[in-house]
């Protein structure tokens, strides 16, 4: 009897379409009666019953678990397609950042996210609050002195000067301050609010035509030291600073090791300063912390380069010149050899602080115009002058000049706040003109210091955890901090 030809089952191409093959199951190329497991790495025949059974194996399970689909999107990230809105918000972002070169120095920024990304929450509640923050100066009767306080913060809608001067305005009326009342203001030296035709100053001297503008001092000084500093003095001395505080802020034990030299003199060391741009003529006290400390932070350099081979600390240990060179106050007795070099040296520390001198003129005397004028009058004092050129009444005038001249026939202890409360036989005040003059002088402030105290205070207030603090909270805050 003739042997019946068995069928021999070739792979198909169907099963890859099924549920339950389309994951693992592969065709063998090599051999049409075979398929292959792509997770077990094994061969199988091509039979359905063969496959059926293999997908139940314990081996296949384990293999294919960690490639289920519950596991598989858990383990990746969700990538979408890429719609045209979100092309068109990428392309947004792209061009703001091109046009501002920077993020942090955008006041506008949330009001892009939330254009683009509207169905986003956290866009939504992504805000930049510009604040403006008060000081006031002003005379205390019932104390006798002037006080200097903190008034409130408020927010502003732009930064322009039209903004900020609605801004004042109506700031002093919610207090019941009369905007007539106001005799001064310091600024920084930003055109927004200095600007000569179209500033804050400006726009407030239209309702008080005798408003006195006080350019901050204190930042001007700091500018003009700092284009001294760079233009005159060698940058060695910024580089020697800052290294020198770096030195021992990042590091502890640098700290002990500095501490050791000092346990035989029985002293603690001072503090090494940081000369911060955020801190005004900081460099002053930086560079004398290290001047009263000089031959013991060089006796410092000199041990650690030797014993931990420190590049950082050998380059340090060179830049300690000789104190002699540093500091002309102290006068050393040298031997004749020695006594030209020593003059050389110091010829060239006199030129140099010459030129410092000189390059800090004019950058005052650019920064401060308006300053110098008023100290050139100041340096002629005389009471005609100095009240006609604040428009006053010329019969108010000759009287605060007897009130002047007789002031010194009696005896006062804190002065003008006594002065203005003083009363004679008849309960009456024979200097209150010039008392009031006096303290409309000293109530005027000399600088925006105060107001930059506000926003360090603010900036401890308000951090990343307490980022949603309301501003009648901030201002409560702020008002017992600063009372």
């Amino acid at each position: 009897m003739e042997k019946v030809r068995q069928y021999t089952q070739k792979f198909r191409k169907e099963w890859l379409k099924q549920d339950i093959f389309a994951n693992w199951l592969l065709e063998c190329p090599a051999d049409k009666t075979k398929a292959l497991c792509k997770y077990c790495k094994c061969e199988i025949k091509a039979k359905l019953y063969d496959l059926m059974h293999h997908a139940k194996t314990k081996k296949h399970i384990r293999a294919i678990e960690p490639f289920s689909s519950s596991r598989f999107h858990q383990a990746t990230l969700d990538v979408k397609v890429k719609t045209l809105k979100d092309s068109i918000a990428e392309a947004k972002l792209a061009m703001f950042v091109c046009n501002h070169s920077a993020i942090l120095s955008i006041d506008h920024l949330s009001m892009l996210c939330n254009n683009s990304f509207n169905d986003s929450l956290a866009a939504k509640t992504l805000k930049l609050h510009k604040l403006l923050a008060f000081g006031i100066n002003y005379f205390d009767t019932d104390k006798g002195k002037i006080i200097s306080t903190f008034l409130t913060l408020t927010e502003l809608i732009s930064c322009d000067a039209e903004s900020l001067a609605v801004t004042v305005k109506e700031t002093l009326n919610n207090f019941g301050l009369p905007l007539e009342n106001l005799i001064g203001i310091a600024t920084d030296n930003c055109s927004t609010m200095i600007g000569i035709n179209n500033g804050l100053y400006q726009k407030l001297k239209k309702d008080v035509p005798n408003l006195i503008l006080i350019k901050c001092v204190c930042h001007s000084l700091q500018l003009a030291v700092s284009h001294a500093t760079n233009d005159t003095l060698p940058r060695v001395l910024e580089y020697l600073i800052s290294e020198t505080y770096n030195w021992f802020s990042r590091s502890s034990a640098r700290k002990c090791q500095y501490n050791e030299l000092y346990k035989n003199e029985g002293k603690e060391p001072k503090k090494i300063v940081q000369a911060a741009n955020t801190r005004w003529l900081s460099i002053e006290s930086a560079l004398s912390s290290i001047l009263d400390q000089y031959v013991e932070l060089k006796t410092h350099f000199e041990i650690t380069r030797i014993s931990e081979k420190c590049y950082n600390a050998e380059l340090l240990y060179n830049m300690y010149i000789p104190i002699w060179v540093l500091d002309l106050r102290i006068k050393l007795n040298v031997s004749k050899k020695k006594k030209k070099l020593v003059l050389k040296k110091e010829t060239n520390i006199r030129f140099r602080c010459k030129t410092f001198l000189l390059s800090l003129y004019k950058q005052i005397k650019q920064r401060l115009p308006d300053n110098i004028d008023i100290m050139e009058k100041i340096s002629k004092l005389s009471i005609i002058c100095l009240l006609t050129e604040m428009n006053i009444d010329p019969l108010q005038i000759s009287q605060i000049e007897i009130e002047y001249n007789k002031i010194y026939l009696i005896k006062w202890n804190h002065f003008w706040g006594e002065v203005y409360k003083y009363r004679d036989a008849v309960r009456e005040n024979p200097f209150k003109n010039i008392a009031y003059i006096a303290l409309l002088f000293l109530v005027l402030p000399v600088s925006n210091a105060e107001v930059e105290r506000i926003f360090s205070q603010l900036n401890l207030v308000k951090n990343k955890t307490r980022n949603k603090l309301s501003l009648n909270m901030i201002n409560s805050i702020l008002l017992h901090a600063m009372a």
